[in-house]
Parts: C-alpha cells; sequence; structure tokens
C-alpha cells in the first residue's frame, strides 16, 4: 500500500509525534510507501526537540518520504490580515507529494489542526479515502469552541473512516459520524530501542546553557516531556528543595520554555527526538511521570510504558497509574511507585525510597520491565490492526 500521513513529525516534540513517527517506521519495515506530509520544520523553538549526529538521516526511515513545509519564504506571503498560511502550504506541498510519489492508495490524518483539514481538501482534490484520527486536545478542547466545531464536524460525517476509543464512540454517533465508518483505534507500541537500553549519555552534554552540571556522584532523577502544574513539574521542583541523605539532581529534558526557570538543583535540557530517549533513560537512577489534575481527562500518554520497558526504576502519579490497561498489576513498591505528587512529603519519601537503596532499585526496576514485558503491545500486532482498517476502508471505496 501507500499511505500519506498527515501530522507531526520530528523535530515536534511530544507523544503525537512518537507515535506517528513509530506508525510510519513501522509500516515501511513491513513494506508499504509511506508519504509524510507535515510543517515539521517551522514548530516553535519551546516544543522543538534538538537534532544531533545522525538524527537527520533517521527523520526518513526505511520506504519513507518526508514532505514538510519551510518558513524561509514566509515574507512573501505577506497579507492583510496576516495569517501563516499553513493549511495553504500544507495542500501545497501535499499536491507535490503526490504529484512526484503518485497517488496514494488512503490518506491518513493525525490531529484535527490543521492535518484533518488539509487531509479534507487532498480527498476532495484526488479522490483519496481520507481516515482520521483525533487526540485528546482535539475533543476535550479545539472542537468545543463555536468557532471551529461547525467545520470539524462536518468534515467528520464525510471521512471515509475516523479511529477513536470505544469511550468515544457515542460521542461521534451524537456528532453525526455514521457508525460504519467509526474504527476503534488500534493499541500503540514501544519501540524495542526502548528495552532495556545499555547505550547512556551525558546529560551536560545536551544541557541548555548556563544550566547547573550534573555530576557522576549524584543520584539523577529523570523527567522529560512538557512543562506545567498538570505535569507534576512543581510538585517535583518542591521535592528536590528537601534534603536527602544522597547527593541528588533532576534533570528535566523539557526544551527551553522561556516561561519555566532554572533551579539550582535541576538541569534544564533540550528536547530530543524519541529515538534518544532511551538513552536518556539508562542515563538516569531514576525516571518520574508526575502528571496529575490532567484537564483532559481521556488523555493517555505513553512515557510511562517506555519507562517501565527500559528498566528504569519509576515514580509515577496515582492519576497515570490508574489508566493503565494493566492497572490492577501495578503494585506500588513492587514494579513502580505510585504517588499523589500533589502530597510533597509523599512524594519526597518515594524519592528517598528509591535513591537511597540501590538494590531495591534494581530489583523495582526489574520487576516493572516483566510487567510491561508479559503485557505490552507488539509491534506487529499494533500495526497489523491498523493495516486492517486500512484495507477494509480502501476496499470498500473500490467498489
Amino acid at each position: 500500500m501507500k499511505i500519506m500521513i498527515i501530522g507531526k513529525w520530528p523535530p515536534i516534540q511530544g507523544g503525537v509525534c512518537a507515535d506517528t513517527y513509530r506508525l510510519a517506521k513501522g509500516l515501511g519495515e513491513h513494506g508499504h510507501e509511506i508519504i509524510i506530509l507535515t510543517n515539521a520544520w517551522e514548530v516553535e523553538s519551546e516544543y522543538r526537540s534538538k537534532l544531533y549526529g545522525d538524527d537527520i538521516d533517521k527523520l526518513q526511515p526505511k520506504n519513507v518520504s518526508l514532505f514538510s513545509t519551510v518558513t524561509y519564504e514566509n515574507k512573501k506571503l505577506f497579507h492583510i490580515p496576516s495569517t501563516d498560511m499553513t493549511i495553504t502550504k500544507l495542500v501545497s506541498r501535499g499536491i507535490e507529494a503526490i504529484e512526484k510519489k503518485g497517488k496514494p492508495d488512503l490518506i491518513y490524518s493525525y490531529y484535527f489542526e490543521p492535518y484533518l483539514t488539509v487531509g479534507y481538501i487532498l480527498k476532495s482534490m484526488f479522490n483519496i479515502p481520507l481516515l482520521a484520527r483525533h487526540a485528546g486536545s482535539d475533543i476535550g478542547r479545539l472542537a468545543l469552541s463555536s468557532q471551529v466545531k461547525p467545520a470539524f464536524m462536518k468534515m467528520l460525517q464525510n471521512v471515509d473512516g475516523l479511529l477513536t476509543t470505544h469511550g468515544h464512540i457515542k460521542k461521534f454517533i451524537a456528532w453525526g459520524v455514521p457508525e460504519e465508518k467509526i474504527y476503534k483505534l488500534p493499541p500503540s507500541y514501544i519501540p524495542d530501542d526502548f528495552s532495556l537500553p545499555t547505550e547512556t549519555m551525558n546529560f551536560n552534554d545536551i544541557a541548555l546553557d548556563g544550566e547547573p552540571k550534573v555530576s557522576d556522584n549524584d543520584i539523577i532523577f529523570l523527567m522529560y516531556g512538557k512543562v506545567g502544574p498538570w505535569k507534576g513539574t512543581y510538585d517535583a521542583l518542591a521535592a528536590i528543595d528537601n534534603k536527602f541523605s544522597f547527593n541528588h539532581h533532576l534533570v528535566y529534558l523539557c526544551g527551553n520554555n522561556p516561561k519555566f526557570p532554572g533551579h539550582k538543583n535541576m538541569t534544564r535540557c533540550h528536547f530530543v527526538a524519541n529515538w534518544i530517549v532511551p538513552n536518556a533513560l539508562a542515563s538516569c537512577d531514576v525516571a518520574m511521570f508526575l502528571e496529575r489534575d490532567f484537564p483532559i481527562v481521556f488523555h493517555g500518554p505513553m512515557i510511562f510504558r517506555e519507562i517501565l520497558k527500559s528498566g528504569t526504576a519509576c515514580i509515577v502519579s496515582d492519576e497515570i497509574a490508574g489508566k493503565q490497561f494493566f492497572k490492577d498489576k501495578l503494585k506500588d513498591g513492587e514494579n513502580c511507585c505510585i504517588v499523589n505528587p500533589k502530597n510533597i512529603e509523599a512524594l519526597k519519601e518515594k524519592m528517598e525510597f528509591l535513591g537511597s537503596n540501590v538494590q531495591k532499585r534494581i530489583l523495582i526496576a526489574q520487576k516493572g520491565y516483566e510487567l510491561i514485558k508479559e503485557n505490552d503491545v507488539s509491534c506487529e500486532t499494533s500495526i497489523g490492526g491498523y493495516l486492517d482498517i486500512f484495507r477494509k476502508i480502501i476496499n470498500v471505496n473500490k467498489k
């Protein structure tokens, strides 16, 4: 099959981008031709991963071709009232991609704005079936706005397929999406690169300018991803201000966010591409994922699964632990440490427990790895689920 994927791509940071990359890479490795259409090179600096060494080569995995918009001609596009013309630019790049690579069998767009709109326009231009997928923010925030909801609803009513989770099927039926066009989202997979990685990295090499140096004598607590109260960022900062029985340091792969100042016990680092994250996990003592009170309740990040698969001891929020499909098998103090991060004293105690006890830390990491190994989704299962849906939509549109 030839599939055009419209969505986020490195160097954009975040779970949506990582999931899209893994899907495209997996499809390419299974022999399918993938065309990526993205505006990744235009991402804001505070949400941009820094690319190193051979990272550029990994932007186009096997059987994957990349077509991105660029910023260097934006001054020529000046008009009043001013817009960034993202949709027009993406549609134009999509036309160029189709003319160069040939008409795809299917368009897959992940994220409503701007990728659903771009996919819908290209579908209409070239008569290509369109499969749409939403993120949590699409239906928990963007699509609730009266300024854009009518457009999103009309497009969704006329796509050839919509990927969603079981809990949202009734919502989309109420929005007028035909039930027979709604497909249950296949599970995402965590690449084998995360499985007990051995290649390490020096966090000082990726630190922002002027950040405190990470010492080899420190117990390193690692966090990665966006910052904010809902991410448990400030809970972690409050906890590391306490005294521990060991030298400690928080390393945060959070990018250059001007709203997030430095801290004496923390080193802020650049975002790195998702294929570098295993190296970061192999270089820390404890990883923490403390998301809590997230306003979009069906937000389902993959970071916790990544940490477990890496064989790294993990402190996780009770909120994230409760969202896992294997939540009944999570045991606090046995295969991870579960905490309400707003309880700073409890968080500090978990950090002390793991930081001061090497043997317990190793055992918990091992048990976490064994848990995810037994319960996680394989690449073959995930990619196979997508291919089944792709084929159904393509076959329906051939009739």
